[in-house]
């Protein structure tokens, strides 16, 4: 019906009655051998995320104690953690609803006890962990914006214990040494790809 530069107007009628069943829109993924379905809206529908996939080859089960899994989205990481160590306990947080479904889902299908709360960054969190681990989001809509990244790793001290690990992956030109530097006591770049590194950093 009509155009403009960022849309298109359609115009249609429906030739019979539509009804909205759920299991039609899941994308199921299967890692690790580990099945984990996604929704529309959530971060990794339509495929997994490589720089989630580096992540979670740094997994050991070495990582263990109270675990916050920050922006979890279909719980993915969590889930590949899980099934590497157990001596670890989940707290899986994210400001999407439709992702703590998933999370609900997900976890429940793979046996994974875990704490899942909405939250904005820390925005929900009381308490402090062991490791927190995250994807971050370097985009708002369609501009690129480290304001994200950069609360999460400034704020992160706060809700990490003595000796705490903050891990997270981002995109190899982006560099976070300085902020790292002034924020922890150590850290270092674990694994890195053509795309993607993961930082790890030690409070």
């Amino acid at each position: 019906m009509d155009a403009a530069k960022h849309a298109i107007l359609f115009y249609g009628t429906l030739n019979e009655n539509s009804y909205f069943q759920l299991k039609n829109y899941f994308n199921n993924h299967i890692i690790q051998n580990c099945k984990i379905k996604t929704l529309p809206s959530v971060f990794g529908h339509k495929k997994i995320d490589p720089g989630s996939k580096l992540l979670i080859s740094t997994f050991t089960n070495k990582i263990k104690g109270n675990i916050l899994d920050l922006g979890t989205g279909s719980g993915i990481i969590s889930i590949l953690l899980a099934d590497i160590s157990n001596k670890i306990n989940l707290t899986l947080t994210d400001i999407n609803l439709i992702s703590l479904f998933l999370c609900k889902i997900n976890l429940f299908h793979h046996r994974i006890k875990g704490n899942i709360l909405p939250s904005n960054l820390y925005s929900n969190i009381n308490k402090q962990f062991d490791v927190i681990i995250c994807n971050p989001p370097i985009h708002r809509d369609l501009k690129m914006s480290l304001k994200t990244i950069i609360n999460m790793i400034q704020q992160s001290a706060n809700y990490l214990k003595t000796k705490g690990e903050l891990r997270f992956v981002t995109n190899r030109f982006l560099s976070f040494d300085r902020i790292l530097n002034d924020t922890f006591n150590k850290y270092t770049i674990l694994k890195r790809n053509n795309h993607f590194k993961v930082y790890q950093a030690i409070i």
